[in-house]
This record gives structure tokens, C-alpha cells and sequence, in this order.
């Protein structure tokens, strides 16, 4: 622009995030039954404690792929979609002034799992472990927004099977 020029410059346009995944793998304990809810810890970065599972949409990705994929990456899990619990536009964690279009679902392991285990990828450790689902429970950042919609139903498909089948 020259010198002279008094046009304010062009404002720059902050892109729209793409959504985003968050998962809530939930299974009940299999000795006592209790409603539990995996999370991760990455032990490289200790401010990053108690996270749930997700990430950002591939480009012709559905929601309900990504979560799929997302789990497989962080977790090493198979998981099954259960269902989707709402969308939340919530302030991104990671770019100051952008909002994050969050898809919360609920899934459960594909197989039975350890009560905690480490997966690591490209040299990250990503420090899995299950914890009880409760009123109280705290995971990292705004990724509680949905956690109420589980609370005692953390497997409903499961209890409304055991509930159709009549007893012999």
C-alpha cells in the first residue's frame, strides 16, 4: 500500500473451525456394574488430565466416522456409536476467538478392555484409564457440557435388551 494511502487495511477473516468430535466411551465395571467412563491422561503434558476422546472432522468425514476413527487413534479402541447426545458451540481449546462446533456421542467398546493401559502414537503416550461416571465426575476443559445425559445410563441399550427378554 503506499505511503499516502489511508485506507484501512483488509480486516483478515479468521476461518471457521470444523467440527469436532467428543466421545464418551462409557462401559459398565465388570465386577460390580458401575457406570464408568473412559478418559486419558497425556503424561508428556501434565496440564492435560482426565480428557475424553475426540478431534476435529477429515473433509467428507461424517460425525459418527470421526468418532470411530478418533477412538481408534487416542485409544486403540473399536468402539461402537450408541448415540449422538447434542452439539455445542463452545470457545476452541486450542485457537483464541474461534468456536469449536462439538458433536457429542456415546459409545461403548466393540471388546472387553483392561482396567487401564497406555497407547502411544508418533511417540505420544496417551495414558487410558477408566473412571466411575458420576454426578461428580470432571474431565478436561468444557468437554463435560453433556456428561448429565449419562449418569446411571451409561449402557441403555444394554439395559433395555436385559429388560425385553423375558425371564425363564
Amino acid at each position: 500500500m503506499p505511503r499516502n494511502d489511508h485506507r484501512a487495511p483488509a480486516a483478515i477473516a479468521i476461518p471457521a473451525a470444523r467440527p469436532r468430535v467428543v466421545v464418551y466411551v462409557t462401559r459398565e465395571e465388570p465386577l460390580t456394574g458401575a457406570d464408568q467412563l473412559l478418559v486419558f491422561d497425556l503424561p508428556a503434558e501434565p496440564a492435560f488430565s482426565s480428557v475424553v476422546p475426540g478431534g476435529r472432522l477429515e473433509p467428507g468425514e461424517t460425525a459418527e466416522e470421526a468418532a470411530v476413527r478418533e477412538l481408534r487413534e487416542e485409544t486403540g479402541l473399536d468402539i461402537e456409536v450408541v448415540r449422538e447426545l447434542g452439539v455445542a458451540k463452545q470457545p476452541s481449546w486450542r485457537v483464541p476467538g474461534l468456536r469449536d462446533e462439538n458433536h457429542f456421542f456415546q459409545a461403548t467398546p466393540t471388546a472387553p478392555t483392561p482396567e487401564a493401559w497406555d497407547h502411544e502414537v508418533e511417540g505420544d503416550v496417551f495414558r487410558c484409564r477408566w473412571v466411575p461416571l458420576t454426578p461428580d465426575t470432571q474431565v478436561y476443559g468444557r468437554h463435560g457440557a453433556f456428561l448429565h445425559a449419562l449418569w446411571g445410563n451409561a449402557d441403555p441399550l444394554g439395559e433395555s435388551l436385559r429388560r425385553s427378554i423375558p425371564d425363564s
